[in-house]
């Protein structure tokens, strides 16, 4: 038996259903202690980081599905399972690279801006479609004195601003400066 002992977990947000496979490596001591100790552990991945920001850690549940004492068994399961399940590209899970088993996997490789838009696009329109209610309910809480610009007005100079027409250097089109920052000039897609 080795120092060290692996579990590899998946944790489910009960609210929405997303899940985050990861690994937790512990000093081996007393086994409950150990098991309590990857319940308590939050995980690491940066989608599951600001899910659980936004939703609370107490909204979670932990299922160890291997524990290793041998780390290259660990790391073979983790990517075989990692395969298996596609858990970079499935909308289900929240991680941006598979699990390797030893350091969580080389993120450096994987984070496209446009996969972790997608993926957390994609999983808020499949939540929204399961629970309407929510949309409904995120209205409510932004009325009255709830609402940040409750009472207040922008200046003159901010509605200059944002109003402020702007021609397109690739394509020629007119458009209020904000909506052109996002789909033209750099972004454009008659640039060359």
């Amino acid at each position: 038996m080795e120092d060290y002992i692996c579990f590899l977990y998946i944790k489910t947000c009960n609210h929405c259903g997303l899940k985050y496979f990861g690994k937790n490596k512990q000093k081996y001591t007393n086994k409950k202690e150990m098991y309590k100790n990857c319940h308590k552990y939050k995980g690491s991945g940066l989608i599951w980081k600001k899910h659980i920001k936004k939703y609370g850690y107490k909204n979670y549940s932990t299922k160890i599905i291997g524990v290793f004492y041998n780390l290259d068994n660990c790391e073979n399961f983790a990517l075989w399972f990692s395969k298996k399940e596609n858990i970079v590209f499935n909308n289900n899970y929240a991680n941006l690279c598979e699990e390797n088993g030893k350091n969580g996997g080389d993120i450096t490789n994987y984070i496209d801006k446009k996969l972790v838009y997608n993926k957390v696009s994609n999983s808020l329109k499949e939540y929204y479609k399961k629970n309407p209610e929510v949309i409904e309910l995120k209205r409510q809480q932004n009325l009255g004195k709830k609402n940040g610009m409750y009472g207040r007005s922008h200046s003159k100079e901010s509605i200059q601003k944002y109003t402020r027409e702007v021609i397109c250097l690739y394509c020629n089109k007119k458009g209020a400066l904000n909506g052109m920052k996002r789909w033209h000039f750099d972004n454009c897609k008659n640039k060359k």
